[in-house]
């Protein structure tokens, strides 16, 4: 993360500055420390008080944490070869026993800003302290789980250009509580990477959420323009239906007649996306739904039922299922006819050369690929902006960059790029 964020012992850090807004036990802080003095010897520089203080600050709630953590950063500094006096000194003004969201002092004046910040949903919050961050923080920031918070005010934080490094849920970047933010916040950041860690390699203790590791870059304020949506609210943004258990639903040519011919429908996969337009479809997608959105009488389609017969274990396996959500061959998510037989733009969730498609086949794309409607003049005028490259160029510096190389665009990155 230090490495990601420029915070390296080979690079020049005498004149920089790092904030760690959650410091813990120090794990980010100490090697930062280390990498911070092996700045200082490479270059030729005595470390002093002096030079060391303006270098990096934390914060902690908890002062018995900050206390051990203090002794720890203490005891480093004199194994680095600092008196104890200055150790101390030092380790005291780096570490405020303090909470980060509530300081005032904080200034937007770090060159970079890295950690683990507490991922906690709003509403599990002890009342003085929501009421205590309502009332100090953004309206956007102060919902949904705490993590939107310390994003918030650590993105402020930062000078321009400045880098920011989390390991963090992914929810922020999609969950609804955060749509307002985004869409403050997006204008002024680079998502320069974000990919999954083993959540065991990332914490201490056992945690069941998805782990990621962001880097953000604030923008320079000559880089942020007055901010106009490309794709406004006259366009409908829809991600593809989950099924769950792909192979029950989709069919190659060859194994189509395995159920009622009424019941399958064009299907498109991100794999499909990579020319202007779509071609016939390859593909199908059963439906088990009629006109009304409602599911099938089973019992009329003898060749479906036995088809979903053979795939019942795994059907069954589903956690829609085992919640009590019969029957066991419905897909997870209504799969409405309707809905997706209409023109559209096909975007890939995920892809190392994202490209847009327009879509007149009435396709139904996969839960990777996201559609966007509109009126067809609407979705011409927009396809030609986003046509061949221009997808590409408008993604970099704002989709997120995950593993194998791959750019990842979702729904509020759709909406975030401008005109």
């Amino acid at each position: 993360m230090l490495d990601a964020v420029g915070w390296r012992g080979t690079e020049n850090l005498t004149t920089l500055s790092m904030l760690e807004p959650s410091v813990g036990a120090g794990a980010f802080l100490l090697e930062a420390v280390r990498r911070l003095l092996a700045s200082f010897q490479r270059l030729g520089q005595t470390p002093t008080y002096r030079n060391l203080r303006p270098r990096l600050l934390s914060f902690e709630i908890h002062e018995p944490v900050a206390s051990s953590c203090r002794d720890d950063v203490s005891g480093l500094l004199e194994k680095l070869g600092l008196g104890r006096k200055t150790a101390v000194q030092l380790a005291k003004d780096w570490v405020k026993s303090a909470d980060f969201l509530l300081d005032r002092n904080t200034g937007c004046h770090f060159d970079v800003v890295v950690g683990n910040p507490p991922y906690l949903r709003w509403s599990r919050l002890p009342e003085p302290l929501k009421r205590a961050y309502e009332s100090s923080l953004p309206k956007d920031a102060a919902k949904g789980d705490l993590l939107l918070a310390f994003l918030d005010k650590s993105i402020d934080a930062l000078k321009p250009n400045g880098k920011l490094g989390f390991i963090v849920s992914d929810r922020w970047q999609f969950a609804a509580y955060a749509k307002e933010w985004r869409e403050r916040v997006l204008p002024i950041i680079n998502i320069k990477q974000s990919s999954p860690v083993v959540a065991s390699d990332a914490f201490e203790r056992s945690a069941s959420i998805y782990a990621h590791r962001v880097v953000l870059e604030k923008r320079a304020r000559r880089e942020i323009k007055t901010f106009s949506r490309l794709i406004g609210d006259e366009f409908e943004i829809r991600v593809g239906p989950a099924l769950g258990h792909t192979p029950a639903w989709v069919f190659n040519c060859e194994e189509a007649a395995a159920v009622e011919a009424e019941l399958l429908y064009p299907f498109l996969d991100a794999r499909d996306l990579k020319t202007g337009a779509v071609d016939q479809p390859k593909r199908r997608i059963l439906v088990p739904y009629n006109d009304d959105g409602e599911l099938i009488e089973l019992d009329s389609f003898p060749k479906a039922r036995k088809w979903f017969e053979e795939h019942r274990k795994k059907l069954s396996a589903r956690s829609i299922i085992r919640k009590g959500q019969t029957p066991y061959w419905r897909p997870i998510d209504r799969v409405d006819r309707q809905v997706w037989n209409r023109p559209k733009i096909l975007v890939p969730e995920i892809s190392k050369h994202p490209r847009a498609t327009f879509d007149t086949s009435g396709a139904i794309p996969s839960h990777g690929v996201y559609a966007i409607f509109g009126q067809q003049n609407d979705l011409e005028q927009l396809f030609d902006l986003l046509k061949d490259d221009a997808l590409l160029e408008r993604l970099k510096g704002r989709a997120p960059m995950v593993s194998g190389g791959c750019y990842r665009c979702y729904k509020a990155i759709l909406r975030s790029l401008p005109k």
